[in-house]
């Protein structure tokens, strides 16, 4: 028998007198190997069929064989142990025909006729071999689990507590927190005449635990200020800042809502195409002011079109010889003659005379 002080999903059962009794492990032995561990139930069914087959012959002769026992207990409404697993065959021949493995359920069985019955899973059990193992419930298996998760967590923390300091104002440091102490300028100490000066030994000790303190002391007291390291980390993570988001402001896409669920009005890709298009609009008006100034430098009676040049007319051949011709007649010339030289009173002029074609 296993120890009743312990857990029941934390001990192995085995007892190789009653497996002798039973002749091995096998299907019509293993709800008679289970009724002697101490996972039985004697308030089940198969506890009063157990009790009734130690004083009985015809009911131990039921209890040896599995259908028979497991067809009675279907008849009957109550808690229950049904065998709902059996061996599965293997491969490798040398470890045997089968697993060897017997899954038990401890079930609670409720009558519903005309429809089947109603079971609730209690427990789980199994047996492999000749040991008998209870399964672990979901809380055990989920609790486990936190708890390997917990213990590894701590022994993170426990390595990650030397390692680098991280502060998310300044960021990854790797000074101890003892040499980012304030420092403070330190009155001078001054006494009265006739009053009783400070102890050497006492500040020798105090100066001994904590140079760095005295050291500060004596930086403050000649007033310069003592250099932090953390003051360039944190000039170049606002740098940094002033980079990423030096174009971003707050009216381009003001906030919403109400405190503790503020929500951007505009997503940062409509506020970039929103900054495209206005880019794209300034770059257009200063080409058409660009190409309005260089029209206007040029003067307006210089003309770059070329001069076409005029095509006479044709003169058609259906026209008639006689026929006059469109435009001015063509004047004759006139003989000169000299003004000093008195013209005859009976000579037509030469605007009187006229042609003999038009005669």
């Amino acid at each position: 028998m296993g120890d009743q002080s312990a857990a029941l999903d934390e001990i192995q059962y085995s007892n190789p007198a009653v497996l002798a009794y039973w002749q091995g492990v096998h299907a019509n032995s293993v709800h008679g190997y289970f009724s002697e561990s101490p996972f039985f139930d004697h308030t089940t069914k198969n506890g009063v069929l157990w009790g009734q087959a130690l004083n009985d012959p015809n009911t131990l002769a039921l209890y040896s064989d599995r259908q028979r026992l497991e067809q009675t207990l279907r008849q009957r409404p109550g808690i229950e142990y049904m065998i709902v697993g059996d061996p599965q065959s293997v491969q490798d021949q040398t470890f045997g025909p089968d697993t060897g493995v017997y899954v038990i359920r401890k079930q609670d069985r409720v009558k519903r006729p005309p429809r089947d019955d109603e079971l609730t899973t209690l427990g789980t059990y199994y047996v492999a071999g000749p040991n008998i193992y209870q399964a672990p419930s979901v809380y055990d298996v989920v609790g486990n689990h936190l708890l390997s998760a917990m213990t590894s967590l701590s022994k993170f923390m426990d390595q990650a507590a030397p390692l680098p300091i991280f502060n998310p104002a300044v960021g990854y440091t790797w000074f101890p927190p003892a040499a980012a102490k304030s420092t403070k300028t330190a009155a001078p100490s001054s006494s009265r005449e006739g009053s009783v000066g400070p102890d050497q030994s006492a500040s020798q000790g105090a100066g001994s635990v904590e140079p760095s303190a005295r050291s500060s002391s004596a930086v403050g007291s000649s007033g310069q200020a003592a250099f932090d390291p953390r003051d360039t980390l944190l000039l170049e993570h606002s740098f940094r800042l002033a980079l990423a988001h030096g174009d971003e402001y707050m009216d381009e896409n003001p906030l919403r809502g109400e405190p503790g669920s503020f929500v951007f009005t505009h997503t940062k890709d409509h506020i970039r195409n929103k900054q495209a298009q206005a880019e794209a609009a300034a770059a257009k008006a200063r080409e058409r002011e660009a190409a309005e100034k260089a029209k206007a430098a040029v003067p307006a009676a210089f003309s770059t079109k070329p001069k076409e040049e005029s095509v006479p007319p044709i003169v058609s051949g259906s026209k008639r010889k006689g026929s006059k011709a469109d435009g001015k007649k063509r004047r004759k010339s006139r003989v000169a003659m000299s003004p000093t030289s008195p013209s005859a009173t009976g000579t037509p002029s030469a605007s009187a005379m006229a042609s003999p074609e038009a005669m």
